[in-house]
């Protein structure tokens, strides 16, 4: 897979985002294999900034940056991560407290944090260096987002931030699709990814 993905991504003809009105593009994998998957997206990240190439590729951990997010709303004296934490480990059933599991999807289907996402890739396509082309945003850290955030659900609301005009939305989904249909781990069904289109390599 990654000789073929970065063969794809470094085609002239698919960086190009000029008249493109859907720029969202799905590569599902295996979730058993999430490490090995995610290592050769960090080694595709790097081999595209090389000078043969020149493009310089965002890549977001969507659940890193929802807890960078957390991190930073305020919640009494504490931040709304560290109040979270605090309650849930006062639960004594062994799994996620119910009001934090209702929190954290509210905060994640939230617009602060799309706001908070849109952020990076506002700063990402600022930075002042001609040199290096920026066709692609990837997200990754769908998986981890689960319950609070599925795919389509994440994809649907970025539609209100998309500049389908500068780049292409590549999104790592842990999953399999049968049918024109996605299922989450290959366990889960999940309603067809808004305006995604399934990128074949």
């Amino acid at each position: 897979m990654i000789t073929e993905l970065y063969n794809k991504l470094n085609s002239k003809d698919f960086q190009s985002p000029g008249g493109i009105s859907h720029n969202f593009y799905i590569v599902p994998y295996d979730v058993r294999e999430e490490g090995k998957t995610l290592a050769n997206v960090a080694h595709i990240v790097e081999d595209l900034k090389r000078p043969n190439d020149f493009i310089d590729v965002l890549s977001l951990d969507l659940f890193e940056v929802f807890m960078e997010y957390l991190g930073t709303v305020k919640c009494g004296g504490q931040s709304l991560l560290e109040d979270q934490l605090e309650t849930d480990g006062q639960a004594v059933e062994s799994y996620i407290h119910a009001g934090v599991a209702d929190n954290l999807r509210a905060e994640a289907h939230g617009r602060e944090f799309l706001d908070f996402v849109y952020s990076k890739v506002v700063a990402h396509f600022g930075k002042d260096e001609p040199s290096l082309k920026r066709p692609y945003v990837f997200f990754h850290g769908v998986g981890a987002m689960y319950p609070y955030l599925r795919a389509n659900e994440f994809l649907t609301a970025y539609e209100a931030v998309n500049d389908a005009s500068r780049y292409k939305v590549i999104l790592f989904y842990p999953g399999v699709v049968r049918e024109g249909q996605f299922s989450l781990f290959g366990i889960l069904n999940d309603q067809h990814a808004y305006r995604a289109q399934l990128l074949e390599i």
